[in-house]
């Protein structure tokens, strides 16, 4: 599940920030045509600075288990951008995104209620019960 998490020190409305989110995870969904419910969006509004400037920015966190290559990198730092630019006038100088792969053995969820790691070698047993899939 890809995971795109925001910072910035621009305040958006509940409905922004929302609106905001599902373009987000729209834009993630269609670069690596996935659906949307799989993709987890989140935003956060704190105090932000930069070479001692307050000015509108963005500091986003993707992280992934499979690497996204350079043109889908560049895809979705634009992306990101053109979505804030929505909601918020941001200069581009002021967007940094920072793109990580994550292993699949520190990839967790659960199925059934039970906890699971799809990239785990312990057995169905060992492994809450379930095979990760």
């Amino acid at each position: 599940m890809p995971v795109l998490c925001f910072r910035s020190n621009i305040v958006l409305s509940p409905g922004e920030c929302r609106a905001l989110l599902h373009d987000a995870a729209e834009s993630v969904e269609r670069l690596l045509c996935r659906e949307s419910c799989k993709v987890m969006a989140s935003y956060e509004t704190v105090a932000m600075l930069f070479e001692g400037c307050a000015d509108p920015m963005v500091f986003t966190e993707f992280q992934s288990i499979e690497p996204l290559g350079e043109r889908i990198a560049g895809e979705l730092c634009r992306a990101v951008l053109d979505i804030f630019n929505r909601y918020a006038e941001v200069d581009a100088s002021r967007v940094y995104l920072n793109l990580s792969v994550v292993h699949t053995s520190s990839a967790w969820k659960f199925i059934d209620g039970h906890p699971v790691c799809p990239g785990s070698t312990l057995s169905p047993d060992e492994n809450g019960g379930n095979d990760g899939r």
